[in-house]
């Protein structure tokens, strides 16, 4: 899941200026928007943790919230009937399912992976995220047009696929582990009445 989702956000990093900039907006601008969807994000995250026990189920949430982004991408970067409007939506969206993804992930490593490991095991995890990263900009490359950056959206669409079948046996695998689940807060403890 984790080099599946990841693998897709470093092949977004380059390719949403290529998208967008033809339309000349202020690129600053977009790029604080994306930053402060993130921030939003997490703070759905937070706000929602509290009330809710499955970390898994933020994850692929999260997932979810990407493939619907790219797939709307596939439609929104056709050669010729372009929508940068909506690809600028679609951005926001995966920025917002990044927010909420990475707070979620990183709860589920800190309770899966035995903390002396956890660095040697990461390592491992971004071979397979760099290389599909790595093999998808090659690709892109080699076909810089408006096509090659759908074909991109169409390649990121099935690697979040596969993630989100990744995600669903995993939550069904650890549906009854109670380490995996946050604990709800006690309003009242909290004093937050």
């Amino acid at each position: 899941m984790q080099s599946l989702f990841e693998s897709v956000m470093y092949i977004f990093i380059f390719i949403w200026t290529p998208v967008l900039d033809p339309h000349h907006p202020p690129l600053g601008i977009v790029f604080s928007t994306f930053m402060i969807c993130i921030m939003i994000g997490t703070t759905i995250y937070n706000y929602i943790s509290s009330f809710t026990q499955a970390a898994s189920t933020f994850v692929n949430i999260s997932i979810v919230m990407a493939l619907t982004s790219t797939v709307i991408c596939v439609g929104s970067t056709k050669p010729g009937d372009e929508h940068p409007t909506v690809s600028y939506a679609a951005f926001l969206l995966l920025e917002l399912a990044c927010g909420m993804y990475f707070p979620a992930m990183g709860f589920l490593r800190s309770r899966i992976l035995p903390e002396a490991h956890t660095v040697g095991i990461m390592n491992w995890f971004r071979l397979p995220l760099n290389l599909i990263a790595c093999i998808g900009l090659m690709v892109l490359h080699g076909d810089p047009s408006t096509s090659g950056t759908r074909h991109m959206f169409i390649i990121c669409s099935g690697l979040l696929a596969l993630a989100l079948f990744c995600g669903i046996q995993f939550a069904a695998l650890t549906k009854d582990d109670e380490r995996l689940k946050h604990q709800p807060v006690d309003a009242e403890a909290n004093g937050n009445l």
